[in-house]
């Protein structure tokens, strides 16, 4: 499948990319690129940044125990996603039982 070799060597890609410290199982680093394409991680966020990092930023990842890496803006989007909807059931449950709705779990 075209979709999965895309993948594999997008897996590639991040260990191949430099890196001048050594990564340790369960930190989270940011991969960037420059301009010629070289991509390289870095333990300096984005934000870190003043949000204006020196070159182009690709994802913040987690190293796993296996050595592969997970993606954690895309993991910690769909939490809050999770946490906010949660939110808004709560609230409107409030606000139904408040109206005399009578809502039940």
């Amino acid at each position: 499948d075209a979709g999965e070799g895309v993948a594999a060597r997008f897996r590639l890609e991040l260990h191949r990319a430099r890196c001048a410290f050594p990564r340790l199982v369960g930190k989270t680093y940011h991969l960037y690129e420059k301009p010629d394409g070289d991509l390289y991680w870095s333990m300096v966020s984005p934000d870190e940044w003043g949000g204006a990092p020196p070159h182009a930023f690709r994802g913040s990842y987690r190293l796993e125990g296996d050595q592969s890496w997970t993606r954690v803006d895309d993991a910690e989007a769909a939490e809050r996603t999770s946490i906010d909807a949660r939110a808004v059931l709560a609230q409107l449950r409030g606000f139904l039982v408040g109206a005399g709705g009578g809502v039940e779990d």
